[in-house]
């Protein structure tokens, strides 16, 4: 006896298991597919992420809200850098005087640590320092 193929087959369930195993194989076959190409993506994001990285950093880098930020932080900072340094001659008691002398060497410090970013180095003015000195800038005033 031949065996007759399920679309031929005038028995229903013959029909719907032959379709249902069919269906389940295409299920199978682009829940692959899909496994495939979501793993290649990934893979191609993590191969090229050094490139990508390096990239996104100059174009931030470079923008221009980006350059006009830091412009201003500089000019702004080495202005407040020389109006904390003349206030350590003001009078004022101990505590007063090390609260101004603290202030003034964190103005220092930001300024040194903001000309050593990336993002912010290449945007200092040309005749702003590139380094302060905190000694320079703040002195200790004599008692």
């Amino acid at each position: 006896m031949a065996r007759t193929p399920w679309y031929d087959s005038d028995n229903p369930s013959t029909v719907a298991r032959g379709a249902t195993w069919r269906g389940m194989v295409w299920i199978l076959a682009i829940t692959a597919f899909v496994a495939i190409i979501s793993i290649g993506g990934w893979l191609f994001n993590v191969t090229t992420s050094d490139v990508k990285g390096s990239g996104d950093a100059t174009r931030t880098v470079n923008s221009g809200d980006n350059r006009l930020a830091q412009q201003a932080y500089f000019e702004q900072t080495y202005a407040d850098i020389q109006a904390a340094g003349q206030n350590l001659t003001l009078p004022g008691n101990e505590t007063e005087q090390a609260g101004r002398l603290t202030y003034c060497r964190r103005l220092v410090a930001d300024y040194n640590a903001a000309a050593r970013k990336q993002v912010a180095a290449k945007f200092r003015a040309a005749d702003l320092p590139a380094q302060i000195d905190a000694a320079t800038a703040c002195p200790e005033s004599s008692k």
